[in-house]
Formats: C-alpha cells, structure tokens, sequence
C-alpha cells in the first residue's frame, strides 16, 4: 500500500530528522528550524525562528552564512555550538528565477565522517570556546566581572559551594588575559600535607633540610611563571604559611626554603575556597590581612539550585559531552528535563555531571526517561520547616540542631556580637560562646 506525501507529513518528517536543519531567507532571517536545534544548542525551535543570523552569532563558530551568500557557492565546515557540540555544516544557497539567493538551507550533523571533503580556509579556525555554559544572569555577571579581572594582575578570590565551578571560573580568567599563552597551575591545597606544603608551594635549595633532592627543587609558584597560578582550598593553607603567601601577592617575591636571596615571581595568583573566610578569621583559622587582601576582587558564584535556567543548557552539555565520549547516541525526553532542573543538587555542576555521564552509558534506549534517573538526586531534599524530632537523634541533640539555625541566621543578619546580641535579647557574651561553638562545628 502507498500513501501520498502531503505537505504536514512532508513537514513533520523534517521536523523529527536527527538533522539539524536550518532555513535562512535573502535577508539573514532564520524561517525554519527542527527539533534537533534542542540537541545541539539547547533551545526549542520557537526560540530561534524569526531572529536575525546576527542574533543567534554567539551559538556557534565560525559562521558561514556570509560567505554562502557572497559566493553564491555549497560551503562545509566545522564547527563547535555554544556548548561545546562539534558540528558538521553543509550550507547550500537556493535560487530564484533571476539566479538570485532566495534562501539558504543548512544541514547540520554532529557527528564528523572522514570521507567527507571540508573547506580547506575553514580548517584552522577553531572554535575558542568556554565549556562555562550558563543562561542566567547571575551568572553572566560573573563571567562580565571575570573579563574585567582578566585584564589586570591583581590577585582576585572565587567562593562559591563545591562543584560550582571555581576552577572553571579561574581557567576562564586566565584564558582572556594577556597571560593565556602562558602555564595556568592549578593547586589543590588541601590534597598537598600541611608538613610539606611549603616546600612544594616555594621549593627549596640544595642542603635545605634532611631528606631534601640534592639539587634542590623549584615551588610550584615558580612552574607557573609568566603565566597564573589557582591557589584551590585556600582556606586548608596552614596559618604559619599564610604570611609567607601574603609577602607573595603583595611584593611578587618569596625565599625558597634554606635560601637567603629572593626568587622574583612575574605571576597572577587567583584564590577559591568553598568556605567562609571571614569566619575563619574570627576563629584565628585565618590571617585577617590576607583575607582582606584577597577580598579585594571577589567573585561568588552561586549555587545551581539559585540558578535553575542554567540546569537545561548543562545537561544538553554533558548529554553531547559523554555521548561524544563513550560513541553513544542518546537524547532525553522533555519529562526527564523538568525532574532534573527540579533537583536540589547539592553537588551542584560535578553532581549533574556526574549524572548525565551516568544516565548516557547505563540508558539502554535512544530516548532518556524519568524512570532511568537515579533515585537518590532527589533523596535529600531540604525542607526548612521539617520537625527535627523523630529522625533518630536525641532531644539535646534536636535543641542544638534548632540554636545552630538561629544563630546562623543571626549572624548572616547582623554580623556583630553586639547586634545579634540585641536581636535575641542575650548578652554579648553569649553571643560570642555561640558563635564560636557553632562556627566551629559547621567550618
């Protein structure tokens, strides 16, 4: 049996091509686009159709439009989308009566064959793309004050949760300065003992202490000359070593250990930590002068789950990313979308991450469901009103739990003794026991 093909079949099997295809008229507006738009960059058709060639220039690179129309001639390319997709394009003009362009339509795969002959002018123009991927404006605002901070050699601090993307951010800044040509070093502080992070931070010279390589070794600050170092933890650098770092950034000289002439460092030096600096110093865990210069130029970054638009263009990210990682194909279904923009995601960036990488080698079908996401994204909701009682602690325990919630919020209010005192009608010294007790505990 045949069936004739009318125009809503025509159109709704276009529609639903793994294809990207793209439709553009003689005046650089986009009329029609297909669903795979949603694979590639993370928008729905409605998103894009009617808006200019110009509008949609940050979503991929380079562009080829331009030349179609000049040369009147088919063009290939590679190309790499807005997050991070490389992309395959065969743009082809279609003419009218008069031999003039009347449209251009595109063709757009990701997934590159080798037989296929490429335009050779495009085949060293890569794409320098970011893999910070974010709709929001919280945290388009951070990636603005990250350009700026790029263009100066001023030590700047990235806090923010874990897994929100502080290295990311700082990989960021050194990728748009002057110093991009140059190492970027990135040193966890906490993974390095205490005992021996000095020696691997400044290094040392011949004969310095027992145990010493009898040639001595250079500190990780001077691997990285020319060029940027992320102090990641530093919140974990021990106290004694604090000052020493501080001399760094302030004058860009230090002493190796057992060394008595001053080693120059032409370096920029960006600090993360995921913890509250400034209580630390309350509690004497961190040198106040250092953190005010630190503090100087900081960049927050907020949570996931306060940037929720930035939860969607991530997880076609990580879908593209892993699928281009493990040779699978697969795409996620509207429901599943909704239930993981939902989460808490108290691992923030890494959590989702890890899930999708997850979801891409363990989902038999082509189609991701909410039924093959993981349980457990969705175990730990917080719910601030929850009754604490019955959840197999005891009743001090319990009456602790509810005056840490107080004077946490007290203190994120009023920030002084003096005031949180007033606030709770106790005295200040009250005030500062419970501070200091709970200040410790969640540090």
């Amino acid at each position: 049996m045949t069936h004739d093909l009318n125009y809503d079949d025509f159109f709704n099997i276009v529609d639903n091509l793994y294809d990207e295809i793209w439709v553009y008229d003689n005046d650089y507006k986009i009329v029609y686009v297909n669903k795979a738009v949603k694979r590639h960059y993370g928008l729905n058709p409605k998103d894009i159709i009617g808006k200019s060639f110009y509008e949609m220039l940050s979503f991929w690179n380079p562009s080829v439009l331009p030349t179609v129309y000049k040369s009147k001639k088919i063009y290939a390319i590679r190309q790499y989308s807005n997050i991070g997709v490389e992309l395959f394009n065969i743009a082809t003009p279609i003419f009218d009566e008069t031999n003039e362009i009347k449209f251009v339509a595109m063709s757009v795969r990701d997934k590159l064959f080798d037989n296929i002959l490429i335009q050779n002018e495009y085949e060293e123009n890569p794409f320098d793309y970011s893999d910070i991927i974010c709709s929001s404006d919280s945290m388009k605002k951070c990636l603005k004050i990250a350009e700026k901070l790029s263009e100066i050699d001023s030590v700047c601090l990235i806090t923010g949760e874990s897994g929100t993307g502080k290295t990311m951010l700082a990989k960021y800044i050194h990728d748009h300065s002057p110093r991009k040509d140059k190492p970027f070093v990135s040193i966890n502080c906490s993974a390095i003992p205490a005992d021996l992070l000095e020696s691997e931070l400044f290094g040392y010279r011949k004969g310095a202490f027992t145990g010493a390589n009898i040639n001595g070794k250079d500190g990780l600050l001077e691997t990285a000359v020319g060029g940027t170092v992320l102090l990641d933890e530093i919140g974990e650098i021990p106290y004694a070593i604090q000052a020493k770092l501080l001399h760094v950034i302030q004058e860009k000289t230090f002493f190796p250990i057992g060394s008595s002439k001053p080693v120059k460092l032409d370096i920029k030096i960006i600090a993360a930590t995921n913890r509250d600096l400034q209580k630390m110093c309350m509690t004497g865990l961190f040198r106040e002068d250092l953190y005010y210069r630190l503090k100087v130029f900081e960049i927050y970054i907020p949570p996931l789950r306060e940037r929720r638009e930035d939860i969607e263009p991530l997880i076609f990210y990580f879908l593209n990313k892993y699928s281009k990682k493990y040779s699978l194909s697969h795409e996620i279904s509207p429901k599943a979308i909704e239930m993981l923009k939902s989460g808490i995601w108290r691992g923030n960036i890494r959590e989702l991450s890890n899930v999708i990488e997850r979801m891409v080698v363990i989902t038999e079908n082509f189609e991701i469901e909410p039924s093959d996401l993981p349980s457990d994204i969705f175990a730990y909701q917080y719910d601030g009103d929850r009754d604490e009682i019955g959840e197999n602690i005891t009743f001090d325990e319990a009456i602790e739990k509810y005056e840490e919630k107080i004077i946490s919020k007290a203190y994120k209010k009023y920030k002084t003794t003096r005031q949180i005192a007033k606030a709770l009608s106790i005295s200040q010294t009250r005030a500062t026991n419970l501070l200091r007790k709970y200040i410790k505990k969640t540090d």
